[in-house]
């Protein structure tokens, strides 16, 4: 019995030793889960910060270039027209003069009428950029929070979904306004196309 004693002490020593090995190797994966993840979050957050500049998005100059298709198409028009008003009577086309104002009045119509479909696509467009400045701003509050977590013996298994979270709406946001501009530029290559056309059919001369 003696002699079984030490064997026995020399037993649980080992399996408490493996236990506690193995817990380490269980946190040290947890701690590199958790950086992982937040790695990749601040990547995809970081993906959404330029669709927040106003000056350089999609949206602005998508709609900075149809509202100058449309100008340029009506300045085309006039200056057309007017030109050919100056004419002598007998020298003026009268056609020409008809068609460009029958251009400018489907323009009109054509431009009031897609003020709905734009109206529509902003409030989608503004509601994702509201998303993602408060998407951004949950990020900065959890990396914030990420070493009190840790050091406060919170469950790093939630933080690290927590972060996967945030990755994956992020994710959704960027998606979401990507289908925006895509239909934008589908819009602006129309408006823009009606440019090229007036410009074939008037040249300046």
């Amino acid at each position: 019995m003696l002699r079984t004693l030490p064997c026995i002490v020399a037993a649980l020593f080992l399996t408490l030793v493996a236990a506690n090995t193995r817990a380490e190797d269980t946190d040290e994966a947890r701690y590199i889960a958790v950086a992982t993840a937040r790695a990749k979050t601040e990547l995809a957050v970081r993906k959404l910060q330029p669709l927040l500049d106003d000056n350089s998005s999609g949206w602005r100059i998508g709609t900075s270039a149809m509202e100058l298709a449309v100008n340029r198409c009506n300045d085309l028009l006039n200056t057309t027209r007017d030109a050919e008003g100056r004419k002598p009577e007998d020298d003026r086309n009268a056609a020409l003069m008809e068609d460009c104002a029958a251009r400018e009045t489907t323009i009109s119509r054509d431009w009031q009428a897609f003020a709905q479909v734009l109206a529509k696509l902003e409030s989608q467009h503004r509601s994702n950029v509201t998303a993602m400045s408060h998407l951004i701003a949950a990020m900065e509050n959890v990396s914030a929070m990420d070493a009190h977590w840790k050091e406060g013996g919170l469950d790093l298994e939630s933080l690290e979904k927590t972060y996967d979270a945030i990755a994956k709406h992020a994710a959704e946001l960027l998606a979401a306004e990507q289908k925006v501009i895509s239909l934008l530029q589908q819009h602006q290559k129309t408006w823009e196309g009606g440019l090229e056309e007036l410009q074939r059919l008037y040249p300046k001369k």
